[in-house]
């Protein structure tokens, strides 16, 4: 469809000259050429395709299909008016997100971008209708501009490319290696960490659609509204001026009826009053972009053109292949692997015993390496490794040798759009970027004549090219169609979902239940509640400012004089004081205990600071403050909560949090703290907790820690936090067994430890065992050694152990009952003699 220009022409539109290379110029058969900016319609501006452009040769007319002999006076404001972005090929998404990569906050922007997203808005549903007629005849298509194709002379060293994919032409110019936003990152970036409100609406046209809505501030002070609605095959976003719509800006039901009438729509909008809807849209948005990868990596050699012939290569003798895969991963063990898999088996090895894996910005590979997957002599195609690598979406492909060409129609598969080729050359590697037609270009860009050094800087660049390129890929006729289907029945299953969650709770509440993030507050400058009372009426609100008073005051050696609740803390019924009210208000638990707690008296001096004794008053006073009478007058009666399961120190960081809005944390609380606030039903402490809980494990803390647990074990919060102090023994075994307060463990912690499948050798564990004991025995007198690690002993798997250390260190220490070691020893010698032993073969017993 591009080409060069080798006679000086006109635009039938424009009527400009054609005589510059760099100009695109589509070629119209017999009429003519145009300008690729011209190649628009007349009436309703939509870029246009070779599908659906009308040329009247009478008017010398430009139009689409629909508006063919329509007068352009006819046109209405709500048809395909001030587009942004080309739908000349309907599938391609890719522009959308370079149009969003454009969207900013400033004023000028929103004073331009307003209009242009109001018509956006207004052609929602003939975009959807376009789209769904037409992507069945639409063919993948390589880019108009940065790659070359079998029409070109193909210059690159690396690759032989055909009709079927395009190379990616390098550019001179240094790109950032940035991961490029797809359009379901819309919703995760712009809405969900802020207050906004979610619509659903099902339309004959468009289907069911769902609106996200909410306010933004921009420069300081200029208020707009953003707005992103859902289709099953289109998604527009953008921001809208208040002043676009007819409507009042200070009620927001009002402003959503407004854009579902530009929109055209005739069923209103419905507020979403899903308690989960949060959830559900960004799992919507994460049916296909998650960021978790598999990606394939062949082993070529020289002379190889065919799949057979690839996938035939087994592990080699190739430092610079191992180099390579050092760089870009890092091996692992499969069987037991806790990490992200790709497919491949971790149990029985049935894929291999070892694979490359790594990570990088949040995001996660398995690399699916040919040579490392099962070979088969008998198999001549192997399926078992074109199964993994011909399911993958990218490739990677290592040519080993300095005049290795790779042909990717070699490698027959549905899935496989992306190739990745490196060469190693003195000093770094060259690299190629093949894909298959229909895939956009993609970032960050491959430069001229550039030789990759080999260090993390190549390891960032390729990581993102797959990242990218996967991305790209699904832009595909070959996903995007299945992509669509299946959006389009989960965007009905969610609708259907909210609806009838919102009718039930019409039925069960008969009121209009509004439970959308956040609320309808004002933005900017101080604006009236209501349009319906008086401009002068304000509403003013710092939440901040009366937290830091509460704070100041609760800290002050006055605030006991405000109190009305007294809390005994533990055994030793130590006393807090607090206030009933805004302990009410703040905790359901709290008001529980209160409204429970017997009523006790108590002298009032012990709410008001201590002072010192004056000496200077006169006997007969002295006397009358101290007698009996007087003591009486000073009781007060107050009620009386007790608590018994957290210290003192804890309990008061819960009663600071719960009257000023804030605590500090302290790594020596933690553990008590997030059961704390599991049992007061304190979320946003315990999710504070929960923040803060990976920077607080050490090796300085992970022994107290774990022995905190075992008193709040009943917590669900804590039995999370136990989780992660696990792993986190697990990934240190030898330091945390080597640690001076190791034998400080209880012993319920230590079994919990032992049970877990440490990549330590079992002898390891035993003598660990055997240190903890000694220290145990010698803090507790009369407690034998072989009785303390009883049940120590069942966690370690002795039949491990070499037979050497069984003699030389286990026997000897006198802990381990003899039949136990012979058993041990008899598997050693013969696995199908012993029976119930965990590895020991399951013998067969035949009638």
């Amino acid at each position: 469809m591009a080409g060069t220009i080798t006679e000086v022409e006109y635009c039938l539109v424009c009527k400009a000259q054609m005589d510059r290379v760099e100009e695109a110029a589509v070629s119209l058969l017999q009429f003519g050429k145009v300008h690729m900016k011209c190649f628009r319609c007349e009436i309703c501006t939509i870029p246009l395709n070779l599908s659906n452009f009308r040329f009247e040769n009478h008017s010398l007319r430009l139009t689409c299909s629909s508006h063919s002999g329509v007068d352009g006076g006819e046109t209405s404001v709500t048809q395909f008016k001030g587009r942004f972005f080309s739908v000349a090929a309907l599938a391609d998404y890719s522009s959308l997100e370079k149009n969003l990569k454009h969207l900013d906050t400033t004023s000028a922007f929103i004073e331009t971008s307003s209009d242009k997203f109001m018509a956006e808005l207004r052609s929602f549903q003939n975009l959807i209708l376009a789209k769904s007629q037409v992507k069945q005849c639409l063919q993948d298509e390589p880019p108009k501009a940065g790659c070359i194709t079998s029409n070109h002379l193909n210059t690159n060293k690396l690759v032989d490319c055909n009709e079927k994919f395009w190379i990616e032409i390098p550019s001179q110019e240094l790109t950032q290696i940035e991961i490029e936003l797809h359009e379901d990152d819309i919703y995760r970036v712009h809405f969900l960490d802020h207050d906004h409100w979610n619509y659903y609406t099902v339309e004959d046209g468009a289907g069911p659609c769902i609106l996200s809505f909410k306010q933004e501030v921009s420069s300081g002070t200029r208020e707009h509204f953003r707005i992103l609605v859902r289709g099953y095959c289109h998604l527009a976003h953008g921001l809208l001026q208040p002043t676009a719509i007819s409507a009042n800006r200070y009620e927001r039901d009002e402003v959503v009826r407004a854009v579902g009438k530009e929109m055209g729509f005739t069923n209103p909008f419905v507020l979403v009053s899903h308690h989960k809807a949060k959830r559900e849209l960004l799992k919507l948005d994460n049916c296909f972009f998650k960021h978790q990868y598999k990606v394939g990596v062949v082993f070529l050699k020289e002379y190889q053109r065919c799949e057979e012939e690839i996938f035939g290569n087994q592990q080699e003798d190739s430092p610079r292949f191992e180099e390579f895969l050092r760089l870009i991963g890092k091996r692992v063990t499969l069987k037991g692997f806790k990490g992200f898999r790709g497919g491949l088996d971790a149990i029985s090895n049935q894929t291999g015993e070892e694979s490359v894996h790594t990570t990088w910005r949040n995001n996660e590979f398995m690399f699916h390496v040919s040579t490392l997957l099962p070979y088969s002599y008998e198999d001549k195609q192997q399926l078992q490794r074109k199964r993994h690598i011909g399911n993958d979406i990218a490739c990677i492909v290592f040519l080993d040798g300095p005049t290795v060409r790779f042909n990717p129609s070699c490698i027959k598969s549905h899935f496989l759009h992306v190739f990745i080729v490196v060469r190693p050359v003195p000093g770094g590697y060259n690299l190629a970027v093949v894909a298959k037609n229909g895939v956009m270009l993609f970032g960050p860009q491959v430069r001229t004549d550039y030789v990759f050094q080999r260090d993390n800087k190549f390891r960032d660049f390729l990581m993102c090219k797959i990242v990218n390129g996967q991305n790209a890929a699904f832009n595909a006729s070959k996903f995007k169609v299945m992509m669509e289907r299946t959006r389009h029945q989960m965007l009905g299953d969610l609708v259907q979902k909210f609806k009838i969650d919102t009718e039930s709770r019409k039925r069960d509440y008969n009121i209009n239940m509004e439970t959308g993030r956040g609320t309808w507050l004002p933005l900017g400058a101080i604006r009236p509640e209501s349009p319906l009372r008086d401009a002068v009426s304000m509403r003013y609100e710092n939440s901040n400012k009366l937290g830091k008073d509460m704070e100041c005051e609760y800290l002050s050696p006055t605030f006991n004089e405000f109190c009305d609740v007294v809390i005994c803390v533990g055994k030793c019924k130590t006393v807090l004081f607090g206030i009933k009210a805004v302990m009410s208000v703040r905790c359901r638990v709290m008001q529980k205990l209160i409204a429970n707690a017997p009523y006790h008296d108590f002298d009032s001096r012990i709410l008001r600071p201590k002072e010192k004794r004056d000496y200077s008053l006169n006997a007969d006073v002295y006397h009358r403050k101290h007698n009996s009478t007087y003591r009486e007058k000073q009781k007060v009666s107050l009620p009386k909560v007790q608590i018994d399961e957290f210290n003192y120190s804890v309990i008061n960081v819960v009663l600071q949090y719960i009257h000023t809005g804030s605590c500090y944390i302290y790594t020596s609380h933690l553990p008590s703290l997030i059961a704390a606030a599991d049992r007061f039903e304190l979320p946003e402490l315990r999710e504070a907790c929960l923040k803060i809980l990976p920077n607080a494990i050490s090796f300085s803390t992970i022994i107290s820690m774990l022995n905190a647990m075992e008193h709040y074990i009943q917590y669900k919060s804590v039995k999370c936090m136990l989780q992660k102090l696990l792993e986190f023994v697990d990934q240190n075994i030898r330091k945390v067994l080597a640690l001076p307060a190791f034998c400080e463990l209880s012993e319920h912690v230590l079994q919990l430890v032992f049970a877990r499948d440490l990549d330590i050798d079992e002898i390891v564990k035993f003598i660990a065992a055997v240190k903890w004991g000694k220290e145990y025995c010698s803090k507790h007198e009369g407690k034998e050694l072989k009785t303390a690690l009883q049940q120590l002993m069942n966690k370690v798997q002795f039949h491990l152990i070499k037979p050497r250390d069984i003699m030389q260190i286990v026997y000897p220490s006198g802990v381990v009952p003899d039949h136990k070691l012979i058993i041990a020893l008899a598997f050693q010698a013969d696995p199908r003699s012993v029976q119930g032993i965990k590895g020991a073969p399951v013998l067969e017993h035949t009638v």
